[in-house]
């Protein structure tokens, strides 16, 4: 604001004149490219019913924030703030995260926010404050302990379907949510995380043999002692 004394006659007034700017609708939510995806969960020592820092969990997924197109300056002179997203998860292609216990949103070492008994289609985070300042970009992931039953070789993927900014600089409405395109809060056509990674890896640890006590199984033993006497 620029504060400017005027005279009129004898009287002096002060005049507050605001500047205005135009509202950049440039920013863009991609995939994190430095990420490393890991391609098997190694689940048994990740079922951890709070993910901190000491915890040890699984990066399913990391995004950058980049305020602006991240190739030349918009024209706010404004941050991008995300204030509220939800993910949408499959397992092997249908709705649900069944394997994961718990999901929470990490900024580097930074907890952002956590979500407790995960089992729904979609999870949202509200409340948030995960800001890219002017022309600039952070990263953000999402972390995930499992439940201690699972399916080996499950799928586990995941895709931006909402997300919410403050006031500030705006997505740009078409390709800008991981290809995907906003109206709103609503995001369609948004990539889903790889479909060679994010996969349960079950490890046996124990073989257990049972004696067989059926009819059949009584049958099958008395027809070999008859081949080995015949033999």
């Amino acid at each position: 604001m620029i504060a400017r004394f005027l005279t009129a006659g004898s009287l002096c007034i002060l005049a507050a004149i605001v500047p205005s700017y135009s509202q950049s609708i440039q920013s863009v939510l991609s995939f994190d490219p430095s990420f490393i995806y890991s391609g098997r969960i190694q689940y048994l020592q990740m079922q951890a019913a709070d993910i901190n820092n000491s915890i040890v969990s699984q990066e399913l997924v990391r995004y950058k924030l980049q305020d602006g197109n991240g190739l030349s300056a918009d024209t706010d002179g404004a941050a991008t703030t995300i204030t509220d997203i939800t993910f949408a998860i499959t397992t092997n292609g249908s709705n649900g995260a069944a394997g994961i216990r718990e999901l929470a949103l990490y900024n580097g070492t930074l907890e952002l926010a956590e979500i407790f008994n995960v089992g729904a289609a979609t999870v949202t985070f509200s409340g948030l404050s995960i800001t890219a300042l002017d022309d600039l970009s952070t990263s953000f992931s999402l972390k995930a302990t499992f439940n201690s039953s699972v399916t080996d070789n499950d799928l586990i993927q995941i895709r931006v379907v909402n997300v919410a900014v403050s006031a500030g600089s705006q997505f740009n409405p078409t390709a800008s949510i991981t290809g995907g395109d906003i109206s709103g809060v609503t995001v369609t056509g948004s990539s889903l995380t790889p479909a060679n990674v994010n996969r349960i890896d079950v490890i046996a640890t124990k073989l257990d043999f049972n004696r067989c006590t059926s009819t059949l199984c009584r049958h099958q033993r008395a027809c070999r002692r008859r081949r080995s006497r015949s033999a």
